[in-house]
C-alpha cells in the first residue's frame, strides 16, 4: 500500500472513531429522555460514567478494526469516561505522601487503557512510592479480571483471581482489601456461570453474620453520616417549629438515634411548646432493634416530660391499607423521614409505587430523604463494576481514616460492604437487590407523584460545618449543594445526599 493510501486509511479510521464517539455521546442524550420510573432500572446520566445500554448497541455498530480484538470495548469505554482519553491532559500523582484510593484507581485505569491500546505512554507508576505502585498494579489486575469475565474468558480470569485466595484479609491495607472483595465477587460471578471456584468462595469472610444494629451503631461514629443525619433532623425540627402536634412517619428508624435528637430538640422549645409527639415506625419485617429503639425513645421522652407515643406498623399493612393504615389526627403535622429506605424497593416497582401512593395519601407537609449518591444500577455488568469500584474505594478509605477500631471497620466491610459488592457484581436481574441511584434519578421519579423539591433549612446546612469540625478527619469530608439538595463527599467522591420534598399545592 502506498504512503498516500495509508494516510487516507488512517484518516478514515480516525473519522470513524470520531463518529463512533459522537454517536455514543448522542446515545447518552437520548437516554436522558427515558420515562422517569425507568431511570431506576436503566443507567441514569451521571458524570463521570455516562454509558448506558443504548450506548452498547451503538458501540457494536462501530467497525471492529478500530479496537484490538482482545480488548473489551465495555471496559475501555467505561474507564475512559472516568479518567479521560489519551488526547486529554493526564492526571499526575500529587505531591502528597499518600495517594487517595480513588486516585490510585484512576491511575490504574489510565495505565490499563493505554496498555490495551498499545500506545507510547509514560506510565503513571513511575515516580510513585513502592506501596502506591503496588496498589496500582493490584487494581490493574482487577480490571483485567473484569475484562476477562466480561468476555466470558473464565479460565484466564480464574488464574488471576486465585492469586488472592490465600491472602489474609485482616493483614491487608485499604486497596488490598478493596481488590480482595471485588475479586471474591468476580469469583461468585464465575461460579454462577461455570460451577467452579467453590473452594475460593467458601474461604470468603463475607458470610460472617453481623447484626444490623451493630452496623448502624458504627455508622453513627462516622462524620459524613452524622452530618447528613443531623442536618436532616434539624430540617425536620425547623419545619415543625410552630406545630403543636407532630407525627413523624419514619420509613427506616434503625436504632433510632436521629429520632432521639429530634425529641430533645422538640422538648427544649421555649416558644410554641409542642403538645404531643408521635413517631410511627414503618417496618419491612419484624426487627427487635425497632422495639428497642422505641423503648429508648419512650424513656428519653419521659425524662423530658414530653407527651410522646411510639408505634410500629408493618410495611405490608401500610401498602394494603394506604391512608387508613395510620390513625392520623387532623390536627397533626405529618412529616415523612426516609433515610436509606427507598432504594431497597427499586427492584420491586409495584411496591415502590404503592409506597409513594401511601405517602401522597397521608398528605405529609414535608418528606426528608437521605440516600447514597452513586450510580450502581446499570444493567451493563462492567459499567456497574467500575462505578462500584470507585464508590466503594471511597467508602473503604472513609472508614479506614475515621475509625480507629479495626473491629468496627471490619464490622462495616464484612457485614455491609462485602455483601453489597458481591450482589452488585455477581448477580443479575431480580437477584441483584442492592441498587443505588443518584438524586437526579429520584427527582425524575418524584415528579410523577406531583412532588417538588424544597429548600433545606439554612440553619441546618450551617450545622453541617460544625459537625465536620468535630472530627480530626473532617478535612477530607466536604459538602455542596446540587440544586436544593445537600451532597456530602469524601475526597471529592459523592457519598450521600439529603433532600426535602413537598407535594404540589401543600
Amino acid at each position: 500500500m502506498s504512503s498516500s493510501s495509508k494516510a487516507s486509511a488512517k484518516g478514515a479510521e480516525r473519522e470513524n472513531q470520531k463518529q463512533g464517539d459522537d454517536a455514543l455521546d448522542e446515545g447518552v442524550l437520548v437516554q436522558a429522555n427515558v420515562g422517569p420510573l425507568d431511570h431506576l432500572y436503566l443507567e441514569m446520566v451521571s458524570p463521570p460514567f455516562q454509558n448506558c445500554q443504548d450506548n452498547m448497541r451503538i458501540l457494536s455498530k462501530i467497525k471492529p478494526q478500530l479496537m484490538l480484538p482482545s480488548v473489551s470495548p465495555e471496559v475501555l469505554r467505561c474507564c475512559r469516561r472516568s479518567v479521560g482519553t489519551e488526547n486529554e491532559t493526564e492526571r499526575t500523582p500529587q505531591s502528597s505522601p499518600k495517594l487517595s484510593a480513588n486516585h490510585i484507581i484512576e491511575l490504574a485505569a489510565a495505565d490499563f487503557i493505554h496498555s490495551n491500546f498499545r500506545l507510547t505512554y509514560a506510565s503513571n507508576i513511575s515516580g510513585l512510592s513502592a506501596d502506591d505502585a503496588k496498589d496500582i498494579l493490584l487494581v490493574q489486575n482487577l480490571l483485567k479480571c473484569a475484562e476477562k469475565v466480561c468476555n466470558e474468558q473464565y479460565d484466564c480470569a480464574g488464574k488471576l483471581l486465585e492469586e488472592y485466595s490465600e491472602l489474609r484479609i485482616n493483614r491487608m491495607k485499604v486497596i488490598q482489601r478493596l481488590v480482595y472483595y471485588f475479586n471474591q465477587a468476580l469469583c461468585e460471578r464465575i461460579e454462577r456461570e461455570t460451577g467452579s471456584f467453590r473452594r475460593v468462595l467458601q474461604s470468603s469472610p463475607h458470610d460472617s453474620i453481623t447484626k444490623i444494629s451493630d452496623i448502624a451503631a458504627v455508622y453513627q461514629k462516622l462524620p459524613l453520616n452524622q452530618v447528613i443525619q443531623f442536618t436532616g433532623i434539624h430540617s425536620v425540627a425547623d419545619h415543625v417549629s410552630r406545630c403543636r402536634k407532630v407525627n413523624i412517619v419514619d420509613l427506616n428508624i434503625s436504632c433510632g438515634l436521629q429520632m432521639m435528637i429530634l425529641i430533645q430538640n422538640l422538648a427544649e422549645r421555649s416558644h410554641h411548646p409542642v403538645e404531643r409527639v408521635r413517631i410511627t415506625a414503618v417496618a419491612a419485617s419484624f426487627d427487635p432493634t425497632i422495639e428497642e429503639a422505641g423503648f429508648r425513645l419512650r424513656i428519653l421522652a419521659k425524662s423530658l416530660n414530653l407527651n410522646f407515643s411510639f408505634h410500629v406498623v408493618s410495611l405490608e399493612y401500610v401498602l394494603n391499607h394506604q391512608e387508613n393504615a395510620l390513625d392520623l389526627d387532623p390536627e397533626e403535622t405529618v412529616v415523612v423521614h426516609a433515610a436509606f429506605a427507598l432504594r431497597h424497593m427499586i427492584t420491586d416497582p409495584d411496591r415502590l409505587e404503592a409506597l409513594m401512593n401511601f405517602i401522597r395519601n397521608i398528605n405529609p407537609s414535608l418528606m426528608v430523604m437521605i440516600e447514597a449518591e452513586a450510580n450502581v444500577n446499570s444493567p451493563v455488568f462492567v459499567h456497574r463494576f467500575v462505578e462500584a469500584l470507585f464508590f466503594y474505594g471511597a467508602n473503604f478509605e472513609y472508614v479506614e481514616d475515621c475509625l480507629e477500631n479495626d473491629d468496627e471497620r471490619s464490622c462495616l466491610e464484612i457485614g455491609f460492604f462485602g455483601p453489597a459488592i458481591r450482589n452488585i457484581v455477581a448477580a443479575e436481574g431480580e437477584e441483584r437487590k442492592f441498587r443505588i441511584v443518584g438524586i437526579n434519578v429520584w427527582r425524575a421519579f418524584f415528579e410523577r407523584f406531583g412532588m417538588v423539591e424544597t429548600d433545606l433549612s439554612t440553619l441546618a446546612i450551617s450545622h453541617a460545618n460544625l459537625v465536620l469540625e468535630r472530627f480530626e478527619c473532617g478535612d477530607s469530608g466536604t459538602h455542596c449543594m446540587n440544586g436544593k439538595c445537600l451532597v456530602v463527599s469524601w475526597k471529592d467522591t459523592p457519598m450521600c445526599s439529603l433532600s426535602a420534598w413537598k407535594f404540589q399545592g401543600m
